[in-house]
């Protein structure tokens, strides 16, 4: 009997320590069409990404891509609340959320002489310190993408 209650107990705790991740409430605006020229885009483009001081790892005009390198956007025991604030996470008993980074992609497409289509994609990663000690992929709330798309709307006025 006692080893049973053992193994139920040990499962029990064993099963609390799994992630599910969050599931968004609603999409995220990645995309938007800019009533202006693919040149005057990719020039407000990289104007935003450079005002943000995101470091530029990719640029190819041709092929309309822009990447960034990672930013840690939130280091240390008050993380958790800066984490939160950009992406869904992982749902863990007793984490303890320490780190954040992110990179994004810009794909910057022509659509005719006078539109241009911006799509954005980020990539999230925390790292969950106490249960785990492993990154996890986060999905975005928007909030990146929203203040990239803000600022170029401002930019291209």
């Amino acid at each position: 009997m006692k080893n049973i209650f053992f193994v139920l107990s040990v499962f029990s705790l064993l099963s609390g320590c799994a992630t599910t991740p969050t599931i968004p409430n609603e999409p995220i605006q990645d995309t938007i069409i800019i009533d202006k020229s693919y040149n005057t885009v990719w020039k407000a483009v990289i104007n935003v990404v450079t005002e943000f001081k995101d470091p530029i790892k990719v640029v190819e005009k041709d092929s309309g891509l822009i990447t960034t390198d990672f930013v840690i956007y939130a280091n240390g025991f008050l993380a958790e609340n800066d984490i939160k604030r950009l992406c869904y996470l992982p749902k863990i008993m007793l984490s303890d959320w320490v780190i954040g980074k992110y990179f994004y992609t810009i794909n910057i497409s022509k659509i005719d002489e006078s539109k241009t289509q911006i799509k954005i994609i980020t990539h999230l990663e925390s790292f969950e310190k106490r249960m785990t000690g492993k990154w996890y992929l986060c999905e975005s709330r928007g909030v990146i993408e929203n203040n990239i798309f803000n600022k170029l709307r401002e930019e291209l006025k």
